[in-house]
């Protein structure tokens, strides 16, 4: 059975653009524009990865993978955003993410990462 990435970005080109990227990989993807839409999916369905944006309107990144660890403590996240600053890295580290992507990430860069990530489970 393919992996499940639901990939977590306010910018559709992104969400589209990272989505062609994995399918052609070989992965099942899910969108959601919002925090909100993230965790609505995350409870309805078996997922095993998170690609997930930090700078987002109304739930943050951060907030959102607050709520994420309430719902679901063993769900890989992986941090891909255009933040690139120590102590956010450092926060997200500590709650438990397996990866963190600088955007602009490139295509190989994502597809290396999302399949090392789901090579551990």
């Amino acid at each position: 059975m393919k992996p499940t990435v639901i990939i977590v970005d306010d910018e559709k080109d992104i969400r589209e653009a990272f989505k062609k990227t994995l399918q052609v990989k070989g992965f099942n993807v899910i969108t959601a524009s919002s925090g909100e839409e993230c965790l609505t999916l995350l409870k309805k369905q078996k997922v095993d990865l998170i690609l997930l944006d930090l700078l987002m309107p109304e739930m943050d990144g951060v907030k959102t993978l607050q709520n994420i660890r309430e719902i679901n403590k063993e769900v890989k996240v992986v941090i891909v955003t255009a933040v690139d600053k120590e102590d956010v890295r450092e926060k997200t580290m500590g709650l438990g993410v397996e990866g963190y992507l600088v955007k602009p990430a490139g295509k190989q860069d994502l597809a290396d990462m999302v399949t090392y990530v789901l090579s551990e489970i």
